[in-house]
């Protein structure tokens, strides 16, 4: 179960380049107050698990996704698609919308493939899908996936 107290900053090849005095305090995209040194680039929070304490950091395209899960998924029909769905998906309220492939999954999951990579795209936020105007439906983010470049 996710802990308080202090953990471990970690490189994305697991690296341990610092420590932090509690995961909580630190989100996904954050740059400022990291409080780590002996790096000529910048580097950004790129994950945070609160199982292991682990604070893991990269340089800006360490942040790029292109794939996510989705949980608690609603489908404004009511009914889930029997396949894969072309839509275009938003991620937070102010971005522009992104082609996108959303897969349903058993138990109101969802598979949501980007046609490109977005930023700091992290759990806990709502990814909505839309055809044009029409909202389709929506889901909450679990998990981001695809490559680290």
């Amino acid at each position: 179960t996710p802990g308080d107290g202090a953990g471990e900053i970690v490189d994305v090849s697991g690296k341990v380049i610092g420590t932090h005095d509690g995961y909580y305090h630190f989100t996904i995209g954050q740059r400022r107050g990291l409080d780590i040194g002996g790096t000529s680039e910048r580097m950004y929070v790129v994950d945070v698990n609160p199982f292991t304490k682990r604070v893991v950091v990269g340089e800006a395209s360490d942040l790029e996704r292109d794939e996510l899960l989705a949980e608690r998924v609603h489908w404004i029909s009511g009914v889930a698609p029997s396949g894969p769905v072309e839509v275009q998906a938003r991620v937070r309220s102010r971005s522009a919308d992104v082609a996108a492939t959303v897969t349903p999954l058993p138990d109101g999951h969802a598979r949501v493939q980007f046609a490109q990579k977005l930023r700091a795209v992290a759990p806990g936020q709502a990814v909505v899908f839309y055809d044009g105007d029409l909202c389709l439906g929506g889901g909450w983010i679990t998990r981001t996936l695809g490559e680290r470049r």
